[in-house]
Formats: structure tokens, sequence, C-alpha cells
């Protein structure tokens, strides 16, 4: 019992926030109009890129190809977030980025969509083509391929495969689209999915067995689709699993009867898969939705290797709440990012205006820690990268510049780069200065004390119950007591905090 006790406990005290969690550099890059980062990741040389839109053409922006039209951009950071280079990428009409990842040759690809004729863009068939693009380590165009017809298309995620080639996918015609390049960006084969209503792409992810799964949204119930749980104005999930060469193996419908946009999907290491996204149901697979009917939930499932559902949560409080992309880390644990503006539920903390919303959770769907980052203003998180020091990189838009935003901007808001150190557990920040401080007696039944490093240290002194509940609040010296008699029997623990801020955390158990 006592160990079920402990394990709880560490459970709880990471839920509200007894980690660490340093950002080690933050940077803003935009001008005087709209920027924004859908992507971040980590490079080979321990540098960034970022993978963005802008309507700029000042400040940080140059080359931007229209007038009030969009580009993309590309900025190439150092390893603290310095500027190496940048480059916009599009022509006179509305251009946007989508992904980017680094490939083997160091170089990069990366997908968007154009609808422009010009400026870089060659071979546009119309209406919007999915966009794919070659760079090399230093930025200049290897090569560029438009693909698509003179229907509507949107290119969404790209990533490179064993064979050397590309596998990209996006929306064709309101239906998944998948599509197989060469090294050289010549088109292999392509495939759509769905059924006669409207699909709506999310993310594409390379799976284990040389295969892909797709993950959006969709309105149909006929076609490929099936098990469709709204009506005809009401989407769900749609996750799609399909083999090296497109062939669908299986497919699955994943929601209530309100809303169900699924955005997010990844392969884990036990073969399964996570999925994130939005909800507006609390019926059918859904439950646990913390809203009103008029703000989403962030909606996370977990399926097994052939598309069932092992659990699943909805996670906010009583507003607008989303996820926008989620990893595995090298513990084996989930890290989430997205934007929330609830101060309550699953929120631990108060959203300034919109913020960055981090969490950490195990595969079983605990959350260990989370924490909220931005400005006074309106931030939103899209992308969050495991670094080779497992730190975490993330990215996103900022309208702000106070808080945790340091940097003044621009006019409309600025992509927003953010620098976690690695975080350190609870059990480690125990241990912290351990060494110099104790809570004695342990067990006790009338008070306890605080064993510090000098007779005249004055500690901030916080307990908490098994919930993570605040039970008291005290300000001591070594020589001073904490009355616990009033406490009901049980474990606690004793958060005491120096004017050094250094910290140790301590459990202690109550008993007659």
């Amino acid at each position: 019992m006592k160990n079920l006790l402990s394990t709880l406990f560490l459970v709880h005290l990471a839920s509200f926030g007894l980690t660490q969690h340093t950002i080690e550099w933050q940077k803003r890059y935009g001008g005087n109009l709209v920027d924004q980062a859908p992507k971040v990741i980590q490079t080979k040389d321990g540098g960034y890129i970022a993978l963005g839109t802008t309507t700029s053409n000042d400040g940080d922006v140059i080359g931007q190809h229209g007038f009030q039209t969009t580009d993309l951009w590309v900025i190439k950071m150092s390893s603290d977030g310095s500027l190496e280079w940048q480059k916009c990428l599009g022509g006179s009409d509305y251009d946007s980025s989508s992904d980017i990842e680094q490939t083997a040759d160091d170089g990069y690809i990366l997908i968007g969509t154009i609808e422009s004729f010009d400026g870089d863009v060659f071979g546009n068939h119309g209406g919007g083509d999915a966009w794919v693009v070659k760079l090399n380590a230093e930025g200049s165009i290897v090569w560029k391929k438009a693909i698509g017809s003179s229907a509507i298309e949107m290119g969404a995620s790209i990533h490179q495969t064993p064979d050397g080639g590309y596998l990209g996918a996006g929306s064709k015609n309101s239906s998944y689209w998948l599509f197989k390049l060469n090294a050289a960006g010549t088109l292999l084969w392509q495939k759509t999915y769905g059924g006669s209503g409207h699909e709506q792409f999310g993310e594409m992810q390379l799976t284990n067995d040389n295969g892909a799964v797709l993950l959006g949204s969709s309105w149909s119930n006929d076609g490929q689709v099936t098990g469709h749980h709204g009506g005809l104005n009401t989407p769900d999930y749609w996750v799609v699993k399909v083999d090296s060469i497109g062939t669908l193996k299986w497919q699955k419908s994943l929601g209530g009867s309100i809303f169900d946009q699924g955005l997010n999907i990844i392969q884990t290491s036990d073969g399964g898969y996570f999925l994130s996204g939005r909800s507006y149901s609390n019926d059918g697979d859904v439950s646990g939705y913390h809203g009103d009917l008029e703000d989403p939930d962030a909606w996370i499932v977990k399926l097994n290797s052939i598309g069932d559902i092992e659990w699943q949560k909805a996670l906010g409080g009583s507003k607008w709440d989303e996820i926008n992309q989620l990893i595995e880390t090298t513990d084996t644990n989930l890290v989430l990012i997205g934007m929330t503006v609830s101060p309550d539920g699953d929120v631990n903390g108060t959203p300034l205006g919109g913020d960055f919303w981090l969490l950490k959770m195990n595969m079983d769907g605990v959350i260990l820690w989370q924490m909220l980052l931005g400005s006074s203003d309106f931030d939103l998180a899209n992308s969050v990268w495991e670094t080779e020091d497992r730190g975490l990189v993330l990215g996103g838009h900022t309208d702000g510049a106070d808080g945790d935003v340091t940097e003044v901007g621009y006019d409309q808001g600025d992509i927003w780069v953010v620098k976690l150190g690695p975080t350190v557990g609870t059990e480690e920040l125990v241990n912290q200065i351990a060494t110099t401080h104790r809570v004695f007696p342990n067990p006790s039944s009338r008070y306890i004390q605080f064993k510090t490093a000098t007779e005249d240290e004055i500690l901030d002194v916080q307990v908490l119950d098994c919930m993570g509940r605040t039970i008291c609040r005290q300000t001591l010296r070594q020589d001073e007591i904490l009355d616990i008699s009033s406490f009901p029997n049980g474990m606690y623990v004793a958060r005491a905090t120096n004017a050094n801020g250094e910290f140790f955390v301590e459990k202690f158990e109550k008993q007659h």
C-alpha cells in the first residue's frame, strides 16, 4: 500500500509542476505583417531550421515575392537560435508551407501549397498545387516540383523514404492524397482515398513496415470510409493505413456525433499509433469533454497496430484547447504541444491570452507534467522536437512582447522559437539540495521541522497532499515547527525553497 501511495505521489507531484523547465533561449523572427511557423526541427549540425509562411518583406524577411501575399519562409538558426540564413520561396500569389525534413545528404525537403505561376514557381497546373522543393545544406534550390491538376491540391506532409525518394501527402479534390517521388523529384505514382463526402487531410507518417499512416477528418460514410459516427455536417477522425505502394490495408473512423478534427499522428515504439486533434463530441468514441459545445478539447487516441482503440482522453478545460503536434521521446513517453485558453480542467495555470500548452504524459495517458508559455497576447504553438540533449525546441506564433516573450517584435505577430533545456524529474529534484536539507521527524504525529544548511536560512514551505492539493504554505527557519496535528493520517510532500531559488522535495507521513 505504501509503495502504491508513493507511486501516486510522484504522479501527482509531476502533474503539479514539480519538474524543472528552463528556457535556454527564445527568438522571434518576422516583419511587419503576419509570420507563422508550422515546423521547427533540430539539424545534424546542432542548429535548427524553421519552416514558416510570411507576408512580410522587411525586418528579418528578405526576398518575399508578393505584395501582401504569402511565401514559404525557411529560417536556418545556429545552436543558440541566431540567424544563419533565410530564404523566401514562392511567387506573387499565395503560397504556403506545411512540412520540412532534413535529408540524408544534409539538405532539406519541404512541402507546401502554391497558387503562384511566377517567381520560384514553375509548372503550376492551376487551382492550387502541392509544391515540393529540395534545398541543399546552404538553402539553395536543387530542384522543385509542382504536383497537381487543374483542380485544387494541397501539400501537407513529406518524408524521405529508405530508397532515397520521397513520400508526400495532402488533399486532392477533397480526398486524402498520397504520392511517391524519386530522388530527383519525378512523380512515380499517386493515389487518393475517401468517399463521396469531404475529406480534410491532416498528417502522414512513415511506418516501420515501409508503409504509411494518414490522419485527417472525414464527412463520408461510403466508398473507402466506414463507421462514421456523425451526420453529413459533422466529421470524424479518419485513419488510413497503407503499404509501401499505397494499397489501403485498413481504415478507421473515430469520434462522436458533433465535430472531431484529426490533425496529428505518430507510430509509437510498441507498433501502435497516437492521434491528436480537436473534438466537440462527448459520445461515441469520445468521453470526458470539458466544454459547452462552443470550444473544443484536445482529443488524444491510442490505437493498437491494427487500429483498435486502446484508450482515449479529452484534454482541456472550459475554453478553447488544441494539440497541434505530439512526439514520442527517448524515454518512451509522449510530449504534446498546442494552445490553450482554459484556466481550469486539465490546464494547470491561467493562460494570459492564448498560451503555448506543453504537456508530457506516459503511454497510459497520465499527465506527468505540463507548462504554459507565452505572453498576455495570443500565442499558438504548432511544433515540438526533442533535441540531442533531451531538451525540447518549440515553434509557433506570438502576438505579444511580455511574459515569456522577451524580444520586441513587429506589428502583426512573428514566428516564436523556444529552446527548453532537459527537464529534471521529481526524483532528481528531491536530491537537488538533499545533502544539506531534510524533513524531520518522519513519520510524525504532531509537527515537522526542516534541517537547513545554516541556522538563519529562511524556507518557503509548501505542503501538498497525495492528490497534489496545497494543504498549507508557511515561511520557516530551521528552529521553527510546522504543526501537522490536524492533518488526516497519510502521505504528504513538503516542497521547501530557499532565497536562492534552490529547493528540495521530500515525502513525509502523518500518523498517530
